[in-house]
């Protein structure tokens, strides 16, 4: 066999394998919990943009979507009426970030996921069903958080300040040296809803600095008995919280507090 021939060969090769891990008749008996995404169809899955529907109506799809750190994501799959979808967000390793897989015929599929610092993330389509004529349709949009600043007097629970929104983003300060040791921000949730708050410090704290979940009467809340609660220290400067939103609260609140200390901050937080 002739070297052009053997190098024709390869190149329909790599083209093959290229298709085959972008998009593919190729069906799956996957779920949520064992759904993944192997290193070639993240290297061949398809480059699209934000916003932009992809659709298609084989078995499988991988999509790549270049991202700002700091964006919420969400992706809604609209499913035929002889298909049963599923679709999970992946990072650039293959990590399941987030899954949708309600059960049914026609039902459709969405899901959301918060990027962090990433700036690409995966979306992988896939069904147990044969190929057919129909079509799903997928849209995935980004929003980067509301933005606010922390208003004083917001230093007692019955004086927080209130924040709208399911996704914002607070910057403030605390220093107790400058009478304002506590900052106190009120959300509205709903029975069911999680709650997630990332509460970091964008400066190093000078003596102690701590942030909380609390009730609307600022009585702390906890999750299988452990306060939600956080001190700062110079090597720890980043708190997470998640908590799911009980029945009969509509309202919670997160509190800043330097006592004795200071530090300005920055809280990004979700409500689903």
């Amino acid at each position: 066999m002739s070297v052009r021939n053997c190098l024709l060969i390869v190149a329909s090769s790599i083209a093959i394998a290229s298709c085959a891990g972008q998009n593919s008749n190729t069906t799956s008996t996957e779920t949520c919990a064992t759904v993944g995404l192997d290193s070639m169809r993240i290297h061949d899955a398809a480059r699209v943009a934000i916003g932009t529907p992809q659709v298609f109506t084989q078995a499988l799809a991988v999509y790549r979507y270049t991202v700002t750190p700091g964006m919420r994501v969400t992706a809604t799959l609209d499913v035929p009426a002889d298909k049963d979808y599923q679709m999970a967000f992946f990072d650039t390793t293959g990590t399941r970030l987030s899954c949708s897989d309600n059960a049914g015929i026609g039902v459709d599929e969405s899901m959301q996921v918060d990027v962090g610092n990433r700036t690409e993330i995966l979306v992988k389509v896939w069904t147990a069903a044969s190929p057919s004529a129909s079509s799903f349709s997928l849209l995935v949009t980004a929003a980067l958080p509301t933005a606010f600043t922390e208003m004083e007097a917001n230093n007692t629970p019955a004086a927080a300040q209130v924040v709208d929104g399911s996704f914002t983003r607070i910057t403030g300060a605390v220093d107790s040296v400058a009478s304002d040791a506590d900052d106190y921000f009120a959300y509205s949730v709903a029975a069911g809803d999680i709650v997630t708050v990332q509460a970091n410090l964008t400066s190093v704290p000078d003596l102690l600095v701590y942030a909380a979940l609390r009730d609307a009467a600022g009585n702390a809340l906890a999750v299988n008995g452990q306060d939600l609660s956080f001190s700062y220290d110079s090597n720890a400067t980043m708190a997470s919280f998640t908590y799911t939103v009980p029945a009969g609260m509509d309202t919670i609140l997160v509190w800043m507090s330097g006592i004795p200390g200071a530090a300005s901050y920055e809280i990004t937080t979700t409500i689903y």
